[in-house]
């Protein structure tokens, strides 16, 4: 019975380290690109007499692996120690308190 825990010990570290690798790879091969988002929430019904919008834009948000001198690597790279990279350009939020609607209304 010893010899068999030793085995399953053997193969659960086996498992530990395969699974570590695996998200240790992932995460270093993780790349996000994300361009021209504009979320905007319009309220006509609460308080009929003051409708207000509220919103965020988003001209683009990019996240990619980097080297120790915060150049983007290739996909897929060895190295030992991997820094992420991120560029966010143009976020804002708002809130109008005098909102015109955006949205097409049906015609009545």
């Amino acid at each position: 019975t010893i010899n068999n825990n030793n085995n399953n010990n053997n193969n659960s570290n086996k498992n530990d380290s395969f699974t570590t690798k695996l998200a240790s790879k992932i995460v270093n091969n993780l790349q996000i690109f994300v361009n021209k988002i504009h979320i905007r929430y319009e309220d006509f019904q609460t308080v009929p007499q003051n409708p207000f919008a509220i919103g965020i834009t988003l001209e683009y948000l990019h996240a990619q692996s980097a080297d120790s001198d915060w150049k983007p690597l290739p996909f897929n790279s060895d190295t030992k120690s991997v820094h992420k990279l991120v560029e966010l350009k143009n976020y804002a939020i708002y809130c109008d308190t005098n909102a015109k609607p955006l949205i097409f209304e049906n015609n009545k």
